[in-house]
């Protein structure tokens, strides 16, 4: 010991300097810990829930505190926990997520923040509790019965619904077929109260009712069993009325065009119209500033922006006589062989949907029940379809969708469901393939938004039953119509009227339809954007399904061998295709833009795609022998064909 003294004592110096150094450095390391302000937390939200609760349906705990930033860890119960996450922070709150397995048993959570405070230093925060309490905590509710026992229509759009049963509380809430309901809870009756809007049961049979106990504010997993409540669907009037109207193609709408003039909803129209042999007319129907309904006149588009007029200003400003709801009535009384369909402008939601009919038919049964026969009004969906049959059993229906156009999947869902006249829709949908879904469901289809003649003939080629236009003169309208009953109107093989080169692809694809041919299709880099309707009829004809429509830089292979499709694909990766025809060795690859950008298409090994943007198109002819064509055309923008120089 005396010699480790006599060295220190000899080497005073440097062990003064070791000394300052380990000052200095423990002042560097613990000293701003000595300094700073602590992570602490406050409160945690929720701090009590039932197990197997999903709070905001992530399991988020929002914590109060103070220097709560640079978090670098969540401990639990002591423990790290590395799945933990922060979604966001600052120096008084943040947002925590615990992983699911924290609120699957009943426990207290004891959670700690840690937080940096230099490269080497950090600190971990006080503890705070959070309580995960048993399922049993809660009463498990049970539903005896309903008010009223069966939902029927009440000439209301929100029918009550009165629950009855036990264990209900102030944190009771009831959910109709999974969707939670705005719920009151009266404790005199022991009952909870919901409103259920028409449109989300008037198409069910039965609805599923359940009662969910909630807990601060959150859904928990203790909930009564489900109790069904029937509706009056399957006791409800179908649509039985005779549908002598769809005798006439042609619908005028706007009462017709008259002279050159079109879209004007008056009285002068409908004479014009009526004294050369029109008898289906369609009126648009808009409400004026002082609660009038009456045929609109829209003499330039700009007025469609203007605010609604009382009907005196609106008859004052326009050039002819307007109509209201009760003058049409007058009219269809004094003419008793005309039919009118009302195009309900200012119909927007279920809400004015119901009160425009309402008053239209309160009028009809008040002055002149029989011209309810004669009356035809749209509906838009499910729900107006069955509130029109609510209001009217006998009324004629017409399904006339409105934004956005329905998928062919959806007009089918639709006349499964409902019994209506007739239907009108967008000439562009109206394409053999929406006849072939609706054979077993004979509808007739009314073609609106029709441009010129093609449109029309274009239309009635592809299974319309007439059109419905303000703007086509009705003499017009029957030497079309007479032209195509004798087959002397020439059917377009393009509409709307398009490029020379857009009718050159129709008219090259036509060509191809014969057995004799073996078709290969690939597309690279983009080859959908120009698919107009006419080009996608053109391809479904040569037996095409799966044609790449919004499917934006797709790739896309097709093969057809003597007029059978044997492989068709589009997908956003890349494609390959091989295989044998009669001894023909078949290659072909297809990426879109993203996925290769290339287009392959090898005959026996030779190469014969001009590999070019759009879509590739080789021909074999197994009657030569040989490789007949090879063409691409680039549907970017617009359509632009190249040929091989061969």
């Amino acid at each position: 010991m005396q010699k480790i003294i006599r060295y220190i004592h000899s080497h005073k110096s440097l062990f003064r300097i070791i000394l300052a150094a380990l000052i200095i450095w423990g002042m560097y390391k613990y000293f701003p810990y000595l300094l700073m302000d602590k992570p602490y937390i406050h409160t945690i939200e929720p701090d009590k829930m039932i197990e197997r609760t999903f709070i905001d349906g992530h399991n988020l705990l929002k914590i109060s505190g103070t220097n709560l930033k640079n978090i670098i860890g969540v401990y639990i119960n002591g423990v790290y926990e590395s799945d933990c996450t922060v979604t966001s922070s600052s120096g008084e709150e943040l947002t925590l997520s615990l992983p699911p397995q924290y609120y699957q048993e009943a426990q207290n959570l004891s959670i700690q923040i840690e937080v940096r405070i230099n490269s080497d230093l950090t600190c971990i925060s006080n503890k705070c509790t959070v309580s995960i309490l048993p399922e049993e905590t809660l009463p498990v509710p049970l539903i005896d019965k309903t008010m009223p026992p069966l939902l029927c229509y009440d000439d209301t759009l929100l029918q009550p619904v009165s629950v009855y049963g036990e264990n209900f509380t102030t944190d009771s809430v009831v959910s109709v077929n999974g969707t939670p309901y705005l719920t009151v809870y009266d404790e005199s009756a022991e009952s909870l109260s919901i409103q259920i809007p028409y449109e989300r049961w008037c198409s069910e049979e039965d609805l599923a009712l359940q009662v969910i106990q909630y807990y601060n504010g959150d859904p928990t997993q203790v909930k009564s069993r489900k109790f069904f409540l029937e509706t009056d669907r399957a006791e409800r009037k179908t649509n039985s009325r005779q549908r002598q109207w769809i005798r006439y193609p042609f619908l005028a709408q706007s009462f017709g065009e008259m002279e050159g003039l079109a879209d004007t909803n008056s009285k002068e129209a409908f004479l014009y119209n009526y004294e050369r042999g029109q008898r289906l007319f369609g009126v648009r129907m808009t409400f004026s500033s002082d609660c009038v309904l009456y045929g609109d006149y829209m003499s330039s588009p700009e007025q469609e922006t203007i605010l609604p007029k009382s009907f005196v200003q609106a008859q004052r400003d326009s050039e002819v006589t307007l109509l209201r709801f009760e003058d049409i009535c007058e009219l269809m009384h004094d003419y008793e062989d005309i039919y009118i369909y009302t195009s309900l402008q200012d119909v927007q939601d279920l809400r004015s949907f119901h009160a425009t009919c309402q008053y239209m038919l309160a009028y009809v049964a008040q002055t002149d029940p029989e011209i309810l026969e004669r009356l035809i009004i749209p509906v838009q969906d499910k729900a107006s379809y069955h509130l029109l049959l609510e209001l009217e059993p006998l009324a004629n229906i017409v399904y006339a969708p409105g934004n956005p156009t329905p998928s062919e999947d959806e007009i089918v869902d639709f006349l499964r469901s409902a019994d209506v006249n007739a239907m009108i829709l967008p000439w562009e949908i109206i394409t053999p393939s929406l006849n072939e879904a609706l054979r077993e469901l004979p509808c007739p289809i009314y073609a609106s938004d029709l441009e010129d003649d093609d449109d029309i003939i274009y239309a009635l080629a592809n299974g319309a039953s007439g059109i419905a236009s303000e703007e086509l003169p009705v003499e017009h309208w029957q030497v079309l119509e007479a032209g195509f009953q004798t087959s002397d109107a020439k059917i377009p093989s393009v509409s709307p009227i398009q490029s020379e080169n857009s009718a050159f692809l129709i008219d090259y694809l036509h060509a191809l339809n014969s057995e004799r041919y073996l078709i290969l299709f690939s597309a690279k880099d983009e080859a959908s954007s120009q698919l107009t309707p006419a080009i996608q009829m053109a391809m479904r004809l040569l037996g095409l399904a799966s044609i790449p429509t919004d499917a934006f830089q797709y790739s896309y292979i097709a093969v057809i061998e003597n007029g059978t499709v044997s492989y068709e694909e589009y997908s956003n990766s890349f494609l390959q295709y091989a295989g044998n025809h009669e001894g023909v060795e078949l290659y072909v690859e297809s990426g879109g833009f993203n996925v290769g950008n290339v287009s392959s298409i090898q005959v026996n090994g030779t190469e014969y795609s001009l590999n070019q943007r759009g879509l590739n198109i080789v021909v074999y002819d197994t009657l030569l022998g040989r490789v007949m064509d090879s063409v691409c055309f680039d549907l970017y923008d617009g359509v632009t064909p190249s040929f091989s120089e061969n």
